[in-house]
């Protein structure tokens, strides 16, 4: 999908978009998996760090 929308958008605003992927991926191991599986600490650290950086990307 993310090529598909690379194809029809806009770069500028896709790009941050598919960089805050894994934020999405995350919600939902959180909203399907609540109390099946924890979620380990370094998995969030390593999230919150792609959406900063992306933050980053896009306000450079």
């Amino acid at each position: 999908l993310s090529f598909y929308a690379l194809r029809y958008g806009d770069v500028s605003t896709v790009t941050p978009l598919i960089q805050v992927e894994p934020l999405f991926i995350f919600l939902l191991i959180h909203y399907y998996l609540k109390g099946i599986e924890k979620i380990p600490l370094k998995l969030v650290a390593g999230a919150i760090t792609i959406i900063l950086g992306a933050i980053l990307v896009v306000l450079a």
